[in-house]
């Protein structure tokens, strides 16, 4: 019980946190643009964001984002600077590992709030204001879990739980029903020390495995 609950605060302390901070991230720039660079420095410039090596292909892009290395990819497509330029709308991809429903749907944010500000320091360069005079919305496309739902992140994070929470009850269950059947009283009145007991119980259940492990269950079957 004791080393259970010593896991447990440490888990639950630090490991369980809906802080989003310190994202890695990656730019596959096919612009290398003035403009281009702009726009990247409004991602280097927040403290959400780490940024990684550039990305030099759509495949480096879809396997980093497979194996974990990022949790965010930018994609900028060539001419990018030139249509900002001539006030047409190019459009920028943001690729977000959705495997943690929570987690992507912060970066979203994120990212939806550094391309609105990106979007007013542009118009307040070229009008000499922030405001705009025309309406401006992002569309959001998920290629998988569509539905967004957090089952699939949730149910691998109970099987750890009850991995850890099952096994004391089981322990704790199990003495209870030694002290019913009156089997722990032998352990009571042995004039064998506790680590003496200790060490004969792990020596005999060794020598047992890996053929079989056999318990009394106090009524004289034998469990196997």
């Amino acid at each position: 019980a004791r080393i259970g609950t010593a896991i447990l605060m440490p888990v639950f302390g630090w490991g369980i946190t809906f802080d989003v901070e310190n994202l890695t991230y990656a730019v596959l720039d096919r612009d290398q643009s003035a403009e281009s660079r702009t726009y990247i420095g409004n991602l280097s410039g927040s403290r959400y964001f780490e940024a990684q090596e550039l990305l030099l292909s759509n495949d480096e892009l879809e396997a980093r984002l497979l194996s974990g290395d990022i949790a965010l990819a930018i994609e900028i497509p060539p001419g990018f600077g030139r249509d900002v330029a001539r006030g047409d709308s190019p459009e920028i991809g943001a690729f977000i590992d959705g495997s943690m429903p929570f987690r992507a749907e912060t970066i979203h944010g994120y990212v939806e709030g550094i391309h609105n500000q990106y979007l007013a320091e542009h118009r307040k360069r070229d009008v000499g204001s922030a405001d705009t005079g025309q309406p401006m919305r992002i569309e959001t496309r998920y290629r998988y879990n569509q539905d967004f739902k957090s089952i699939y992140a949730m149910v691998p994070s109970v099987i750890a739980l009850l991995l850890m929470f099952i096994p004391a009850v089981l322990m704790a269950v199990g003495v209870v029903r030694e002290k019913e059947l009156g089997s722990i009283t032998n352990l009571y009145v042995t004039p064998v020390s506790k680590l003496g007991v200790f060490v004969g119980q792990t020596i005999a259940l060794y020598r047992a495995w890996p053929d079989q492990l056999c318990f009394d269950d106090g009524d004289g079957a034998v469990l196997v």
